[in-house]
């Protein structure tokens, strides 16, 4: 029987139901019907029991979706159910066992009161990798009306949606399970059934008028698993229709390979992966949750595979390894991508705070995560699995911008809960492998650095080393002068000579350090004299040694020594000449040992001879360091020197 007719008659959540009337202020049980029950007088009270069955409407394009339930009885019913005046301290999950008070108003039973009597967690009488895996029937019901006899989508459009070899549903489904879950089936003809379009929204009175037409078609929807049913659109506010944990969809002319998956991934059992934006931090006491947020998923934004989470939920982590869980002390994982067949997949964290974190990486394999953003195949993506309200919730690891494309905890970065005193940190990458370390018992850090050269000079560039301890996730540097930085190893110079206290206060989801502080000396900048001497080049790379320089390549020459350049030369003049390159670019000079601030010395065309003069500073040896900024290949410099300065 399709699930059409199983909302006014058998349906695979039924359980045993024992009602209560409540009359006169007296209560007894009476062993009644589910149309007993509804014949009784609006004025009194019922008391019901069931099980609990959930269907989920979404409105793709206002991202928004509601949530409509109804109660299961033992005689085969299923009775529409209202839980507006009823606030349980979260969501209710298809297949909870529940207990409601409330009247009767035509077909809807209005609960008052409303107890949860066993929390499954998904209906254990479907959602077991018996009802989630294998190999599936999938039968597409294609109906319209006698005043509208439409037919949106061809014979060829529907079965590429459904059965496709690249693309579609059934290929979704057999890449993202792993191949534990395979579809096939059938497409009907387009079945006109016996009444003008419905002007509410009401799918299940023609879906329940096209099965037998499907059967006299040769399609008994009884011999398949799942039942998709897809028609002219209805005044309905929503896109896609499903059960959750049960078979049904109905499709609202909306026929996609993401519309029927994702309604698909309710029938066995999953819920939506959102996303969760937490201000100016990755979690926090106030954030906002987006209905379709995770756009690296199907049951969110985007037709992606599902990630790890929900995953497991459908038990498509079978092989032993493939998930790992911590929940206390310290330790190091590496990941293989989620989209591998074997290999550690997942990390999951339960917390002392009623969260459970789920670690995945992603690569942008071929199938449905090509494509992927580079800035989320470089770190891990986190979840918390389940959420609030089911379904998961993304994380942002970059809060700073407006956007979950670049979620990824990259490498180098560092996630804290301080609720749960835990801190994840994305270590390695290396090809197909990412390597995280999850530790418990985070602590406040204890501030600490050094700073170079050891004795600065005004108006010459130093750079602050962070070594705090206890991994501190937010630096506040103070220089003294009245500059301040945020970075974690800033660069900066003082205008002036004199003694400054440099001040690190080093933060973590714990707390601040003690800031530590360091008294740095700078002395004046002693004025320097020019000495000309007889122009000389110092480099032509178009000598075979040494050779042009090359893109993204840093090379060092040392000068001192050659041209009659003393050992005592703190910088010299010159020309620049760039040469013969083979695309457009900069070439960096900079002193050896110093910073890269990032200017740059000269600008060229592909194939454009340029010059310009410049006094270059010498760095640690009296040497200089260049650095070829274009795409490929590579361009000639020569450098002749005319003076230096000491």
């Amino acid at each position: 029987m399709s699930f059409a007719g199983g909302l006014r008659g058998s349906f695979l959540l039924a359980s045993l139901s024992l009602q209560t009337l409540a009359v006169a202020g007296a209560s007894f049980f009476l062993c009644l019907s589910a149309s007993a029950l509804r014949a009784t007088p609006a004025a009194e009270r019922v008391s019901a029991e069931g099980r609990l069955q959930v269907l989920i409407e979404d409105d793709f394009d206002a991202s928004s979706s509601r949530q409509v339930y109804r109660l299961a009885t033992d005689e085969g019913e299923s009775i529409a159910l209202e839980l507006d005046r009823v606030t349980p301290d979260r969501p209710w999950r298809a297949g909870s066992r529940i207990r409601v008070e409330g009247f009767f108003d035509g077909e809807t039973l209005h609960a008052e009161r409303a107890e949860r009597i066993t929390a499954q967690a998904l209906g254990a009488e479907q959602v077991t990798s018996s009802w989630t895996t294998g190999a599936k029937k999938v039968l597409l019901i294609r109906f319209n009306f006698k005043d509208d006899t439409s037919q949106p989508y061809s014979d060829a459009t529907a079965t590429n949606v459904m059965f496709g070899a690249s693309g579609s549903v059934a290929a979704f489904y057999n890449e993202t399970s792993f191949g534990l879950t395979t579809h096939s089936g059938n497409i009907t003809p387009w079945l006109t059934v016996n009444m003008n379009k419905p002007t509410t929204c009401d799918p299940f009175t023609p879906s329940q008028m096209a099965d037998p037409l499907a059967k006299a078609k040769g399609f008994d929807p009884s011999k398949f698993d799942f039942y998709v049913y897809v028609f002219p659109r209805l005044p309905c506010g929503w896109s896609g229709l499903a059960s959750v944990g049960s078979t049904g969809a109905w499709i609202n002319q909306a026929l996609s390979t993401y519309v029927v998956a994702h309604e698909l991934g309710h029938n066995y059992g999953l819920e939506h992966s959102h996303s969760l934006r937490c201000g100016t931090q990755s979690i926090g006491s106030s954030c906002v949750r987006s209905e379709y947020g995770d756009p690296f998923d199907t049951m969110g934004g985007g037709a992606r595979q599902f990630n790890a989470y929900h995953k497991n939920e459908l038990d498509w982590f079978p092989s032993a390894g493939s998930v790992a869980t911590i929940s206390s002390g310290n330790k190091t994982f590496t990941l293989s991508t989620l989209e591998s067949s074997s290999g550690l997949r997942a990390v999951q964290i339960p917390t002392s705070v009623n969260r459970t974190y789920w670690i995945e990486y992603r690569q942008a394999a071929a199938g449905f995560d090509a494509g992927l953003p580079a800035n989320v195949t470089g770190g891990a993506l986190i979840h918390i699995g389940p959420a609030p309200d089911w379904g998961s919730d993304l994380l942002d690891m970059t809060p700073a911008t407006s956007t979950f494309g670049d979620a990824a905890l990259d490498v180098g970065l560092s996630f804290i809960d301080p609720d749960a005193s835990l801190e994840i940190t994305t270590l390695s990458q290396s090809g197909q492998t990412l390597t995280v370390q999850v530790q418990f018992g985070v602590v406040a850090p204890t501030a600490n650095f050094n700073y170079n050269p050891a004795s600065p000079v005004a108006g010459h560039v130093m750079t602050f080393q962070d070594l705090s301890t206890g991994l501190p996730a937010s630096w506040q540097w103070d220089f003294g002068d009245g500059s301040t930085s945020t970075l974690q190893n800033p660069m900066h110079n003082y205008s002036n000579n004199g003694s400054y206290t440099v001040t690190l206060t080093a933060s973590n989801g714990k707390g601040s350090s003690t800031p530590a502080m360091q008294t740095v000396v700078v002395s004046a900048d002693p004025p320097l004299s020019f000495y000309a001497i007889t122009p000389c080049r110092l480099i032509d790379t178009r000598s075979t040694n040494p050779p042009a320089l090359f893109a993204s390549f840093n090379r060092q020459f040392p000068l001192t020594g050659k041209c009659g350049i003393p050992a005592s030369a703190k910088a010299i003049a010159v020309n620049i000449t760039v040469t013969g390159s083979t695309a457009g670019g900069d070439v960096k000079v900079l002193p050896v040992g110093a910073p890269d601030l990032g200017t740059k010395t000269i600008y060229f065309k592909a194939g454009q001879t340029r010059a310009n003069n410049a006094v270059l500073e010498l760095g640690t040896g009296g040497a200089i360091s260049t650095v070829c900024e274009i795409p490929s290949g590579s361009v000639q410099f020569i450098l002749d020197v005319d003076g230096y300065l000491q």
